[in-house]
């Protein structure tokens, strides 16, 4: 459940938790989810919510890892961080959109993610 529907997984080629993949599942009559996981370097935290009409992401990195965060949103244009064009976020680079989401690169920390319909 925590990497399918919430969507926290590991790549392979940093092995551990080192570099983090997020790709929530939002749907199948769930409006929220979430789950937490202790890595070796620290708590690994996401939690989705549909139930205002957008997609809200908490989603917590922890320290001396990145991650590869993959949003459902079409257009990033939609998509914010903290309340700000998530392309002005510091330490977030988008990397394109494909199949429905927007996929970003980040380092660690606490963000706060809103994809506005």
């Amino acid at each position: 459940m925590y990497r399918v529907m919430v969507g926290l997984d590991t790549y392979e080629d940093e092995p551990g938790y080192k570099h983090i993949r997020v790709m929530p599942h939002p749907g199948g009559g769930f409006s929220r989810a979430a789950a937490s996981l202790e890595t070796y370097y620290g708590k690994l935290s996401c939690e989705w919510n549909t139930g205002n009409g957008n997609f809200d992401m908490d989603l917590e990195i922890p320290a001396n890892t990145h991650a590869t965060v993959l949003i459902p949103a079409t257009d990033a244009s939609h998509l914010t961080e903290g309340g700000k064009p998530v392309s002005s976020g510091e330490g977030i680079t988008l990397a394109g959109s494909e199949n429905g989401y927007t996929t970003i690169n980040l380092g660690s920390g606490r963000y706060h993610f809103e994809v506005i319909k």
